[in-house]
């Protein structure tokens, strides 16, 4: 089953949900990204898209720097 588009911004949502600092984490991990279920339940492209998405919004909270690791 190909998620959503909905299904995919909720995922990034929900990964957004565990903290600034976790994000940052999992974005400079690729360990981490292996063992992330959430990441997990998608396909590769679907999986660069959420990681794109969160750099994204990631950077906005870089350039504000409200949140650091």
């Amino acid at each position: 089953m190909v998620p959503s588009n909905n299904m995919k911004e909720q995922l990034v949502e929900t990964l957004c949900g565990h903290g600034c600092q976790y994000v940052n984490q999992l974005l400079a991990s690729s360990k981490m990204q292996q063992e992330c279920d959430l990441l997990n339940q998608v396909s590769q492209a679907e999986k660069e898209w959420i990681l794109a998405e969160l750099r994204s919004i990631m950077s906005v909270y870089e350039n504000s720097g409200s949140c650091t690791v």
